[in-house]
């Protein structure tokens, strides 16, 4: 009896404070309407820490002048937002790229002992430039070679942050080329696709610095 009159007197006061600050209770409809936000407004900007994202959201409920759901109904949220931007982002980019495109990057993943010595590879264009020489200048040359050389429209990432490039080329950097091939494909592709964009940026950048 103790903890239902506990409990009946805590949803009174909760609804008075709600009342006083002008606030309502959040609806199933919320859920909705605060996932595509997240997912249209917040999460093209890059930043998909959950301590980050859960400020954002509660600033979003106050603004809005909505009880925000409970802790673990948010994170539940936006870990679903996550998701549905994910699989959209990578495939408007997958769909994005001709099959010549998907080929020409499935082939930096090629294993190692069917790789031929004449032709650059994931595991090339990871490596860091090294010391100036004749012979790292070439090796970087060698790299942008192979990155145009696949042919990504350069229109492709030109709405993405690139904050949100360098992530997913960061994941690239600390996957092997056997975690990268078990990926649907629309995540493989979208993601060595966004690799090559932002190694391709830095590799253009060490050569004009060399």
């Amino acid at each position: 009896k103790k903890s239902n009159f506990t409990n009946s007197t805590s949803k009174v006061h909760k609804r008075q404070i709600r009342e006083f600050l002008e606030f309502r209770s959040s609806k199933n409809s919320d859920v909705t309407l605060f996932t595509n936000w997240l997912v249209e407004k917040v999460l093209p900007e890059g930043k998909d820490s959950m301590p980050f994202l859960k400020e954002k959201s509660y600033r979003y409920f106050q603004q809005l002048k909505i009880e925000p759901f409970s802790s673990k109904k948010m994170e539940r949220y936006i870990r679903s937002a996550l998701t549905t931007f994910e699989n959209t982002l990578f495939k408007k980019i997958s769909e994005a790229l001709t099959n010549n495109n998907k080929e020409s990057l499935l082939n930096l993943l090629e294993f190692q002992e069917k790789q031929s010595s004449e032709i650059y590879y994931l595991r090339h264009l990871k490596k860091d430039s090294g010391n100036v020489s004749l012979e790292s200048i070439l090796e970087e040359v060698k790299k942008i070679n192979c990155i145009q050389g696949i042919g990504l429209p350069k229109s492709l990432f030109s709405e993405i942050s690139q904050r949100l490039l360098e992530k997913y080329k960061t994941r690239i950097m600390s996957e092997r080329p056997s975690e990268i091939r078990d990926h649907k494909d629309s995540m493989k592709y979208a993601t060595l696709a966004m690799f090559c964009c932002v190694r391709g940026q830095e590799i253009m950048d060490n050569l004009i610095d060399l």
